[in-house]
């Protein structure tokens, strides 16, 4: 799903622990295929909510969008003075 300069950037991102970075673009793309997947079922049945897996996908790229959110933050605020 993403272009090659897109794959290089999620691959060289900062190591989190638990995360193989090669192996993210592929992540993101099945979580894609998984949100159209639920939203072509909820059209069908609005009242089927959404499957387990899936819930438990979102929660995790949102852990990992919140956490490269943190460390780009970190990286481009300046430094904290104390005193």
């Amino acid at each position: 799903m993403f272009d090659p300069v897109t794959v290089s950037l999620i691959s060289t991102g900062p190591a989190l622990d638990g995360v193989d970075l090669d192996d993210l673009p592929k992540q993101f793309t099945r979580a894609f295929a998984d949100i159209v997947a639920a939203r072509i079922r909820l059209r069908e049945d609005p009242l089927g909510g959404l499957p387990e897996e899936l819930i438990e996908t979102l929660l995790r790229i949102r852990r990992l969008a919140a956490a490269h959110g943190d460390v780009v933050f970190m990286l481009r605020s300046p430094p904290m003075l104390y005193g």
